[in-house]
């Protein structure tokens, strides 16, 4: 046996090993192939960009921060939901989040996602458990050539609207009063 046979062999067996030791895909390879040929079909899994803002939905909201969310298609909304509410509890908890915080709507935490790249916020649409696949394959059939391309970094953008919480009664503004009041007690 010549050593480029020794090799050929030692080689192939290494590039099995490393494709089945490699992460799923969100996108996999099926999933480029159908909709490439037009025939959308949801992949197994999927990423969403979790877009957390500050107001009302369908108005003039600010963004707080983003988060990246990995789920299975298949779960349904219910779960989707549940782990964007997990991430919101991260992003909720964490010292930033100490300074300005927030909290979920009283009225409950709807989940809004863009169906399209250029929609505005008036057009997002609420999800729910009987339009989430829908509306998820919808956007998946939008998808340009560009888009196509890099398919494996292709995202849903879900969004999540919160509001401030009240802040806590020990936060005073330093204003001049206050800073003279607190020299005087401190000479005092």
């Amino acid at each position: 046996m010549s050593s480029q046979e020794l090799s050929q062999e030692t080689a192939e067996p290494q590039v099995q090993q490393t494709v089945s030791a490699g992460t799923p895909s969100p996108w996999p390879v099926e999933a480029i192939r159908a909709a490439a040929s037009g025939s959308c079909r949801l992949p197994e899994r999927a990423a969403a960009i979790l877009v957390v803002r500050v107001g009302q939905p369908h108005g003039r909201a600010r963004g707080v921060c983003k988060k990246d969310v990995h789920f299975d298609v298949a779960e349904g909304y219910a779960v989707f939901r549940e782990k964007c509410l997990t991430k919101f509890t991260e992003v909720s908890t964490s010292p930033d989040a100490l300074r300005r915080p927030i909290q979920l709507p009283e009225n409950g935490a709807d989940m809004y996602l863009k169906k399209a790249r250029n929609d505005s916020q008036e057009i997002y649409v609420r999800l729910s458990s009987e339009n989430f696949a829908a509306t998820l394959l919808h956007r998946l059939s939008l998808l340009t050539q560009n888009d196509l391309a890099r398919l494996g970094d292709f995202r849903f953008e879900a969004f999540l609207y919160v509001e401030r919480a009240a802040a806590p009664e020990q936060f005073h503004r330093a204003t001049t009063q206050r800073v003279e009041n607190a020299r005087v007690q401190r000479m005092a």
